[in-house]
């Protein structure tokens, strides 16, 4: 008897799961991204074609809510007081907590990026790409593409000296019908292509690095999820690395420099490499395969925090070891707890998470 009774102890003592609860909640519908600055929490939530952009202060107090009419995605960047929305149909700025845009263009095919605390936004049509700064254009560079080759917009980017991009070129085959290869591209700004190189796979993407070009694929032929690292004068590959045989690990979600060395996200896993591309560790993430794709992960210091909202809890791992620092396990209330968890993400900074349900966003302290 005094055996069950102890071991009924040790399981309320160490086998509960110890929840914390949340310190502030705030009304906002189908949150589906947060932005966070030392001085603004920006909630943007809605579906396709409808959305809403709500813009807070760091004490909860709500500044401005912005309502964006955009067919299919968005994608937002903020710079200082300003936040600029760029989807399908225009790129949109305000300067906050004004109501009305200080810009707004009819500019379709965008890609929409900050570098080197510069907004950039980048126009494609078919021949010519224009690079603006705000409503200034910067550049505009005229690329010599036949009438039959696409330019790939998404991935693509200008890191102040040279642009970066995918492009499809129809090739003619033995067969009747044309075929095509992916090529990566790098042009100045004047126009000269500065260096090319052919795609090994139709899913290989480009990635913005300090010093170099990531790029990454899944081989079918060789069946390994492969990444590599570029120069970016040249194009050729400073090194590759093997992350492993499963397609998903071919699709990058996210890469972050660390010092030397570089922390990715996969839809299957995190890898940790130095600065050759050596693994120095790999962790897979505990969540569902379905939406792992859209769970964005926050690093601060040598802290990575990863979100494992299927089971409402934080993972904190330490970045040099790939070691699990703790696990945090948060409640929300019954009522504003939501079956469908696709797209959710979590929202971190460096003092606070936010958990968003199908009507409003909770706070959490670490």
């Amino acid at each position: 008897m005094k055996r069950i009774l102890f071991a009924l102890i040790l399981i309320l003592l160490f086998g509960c799961k110890k929840k914390i609860k949340p310190i502030a909640s705030m009304e906002v519908e189908n949150v589906r991204e947060f932005i966070t600055t030392d001085k603004y929490l920006i909630l943007v939530g809605g579906s396709f074609g409808k959305y809403q952009i709500n813009i807070y202060d760091r004490n909860n107090r709500k500044l401005a809510k912005y309502d964006i009419k955009q067919a299919g995605s968005i994608s937002t960047v903020i710079n200082g007081d300003t936040i600029y929305v760029s989807g399908s149909e225009s790129l949109i700025a305000y300067l906050i907590p004004n109501n009305l845009p200080i810009l707004d263009v009819d500019k379709r095919n965008y890609s929409l990026s900050i570098s080197n605390g510069r907004v950039q936004y980048l126009f494609f049509t078919k021949h010519r790409v224009d690079i603006m700064n705000f409503n200034n254009k910067i550049h505009s560079i005229l690329i010599p593409i036949a009438d039959s080759n696409t330019i790939e917009p998404y991935r693509s980017f200008f890191d102040g000296n040279n642009l970066f991009f995918k492009s499809y070129e129809h090739v003619d085959t033995r067969e009747k019908e044309k075929s095509f290869v992916t090529f990566l591209n790098c042009y100045d700004t004047i126009g000269k292509q500065v260096w090319k190189r052919p795609a090994e796979e139709l899913i290989d993407d480009l990635y913005n690095g300090k010093k170099g070009l990531f790029r990454s694929n899944f081989n079918e032929t060789t069946n390994k999820s492969m990444l590599f690292y570029l120069d970016k004068k040249s194009g050729n590959t400073i090194w590759e690395t093997e992350l492993s045989t499963k397609i998903l690990d071919g699709y990058i979600c996210w890469i972050e420099s660390i010092n030397t060395n570089f922390l990715v996200k996969t839809c299957d896993n995190f890898y940790f490499l130095d600065s050759k591309g050596i693994i120095l560790w790999s962790k897979k993430q505990k969540t569902t395969t379905i939406d792992v794709y859209y769970k964005m992960p926050h690093t601060s210091g040598d802290t990575l925090f990863y979100d494992n909202k299927d089971n409402e809890s934080i993972t904190l791992i330490n970045i040099n070891t790939g070691q699990d620092i703790k696990t945090i396990y948060y409640e929300i209330p019954e009522e504003d707890k939501i079956a469908d968890k696709l797209f959710e993400n979590i929202g971190f900074d460096k003092n606070y998470f936010y958990v968003p349900t199908k009507e409003k966003v909770f706070k959490f302290s670490y």
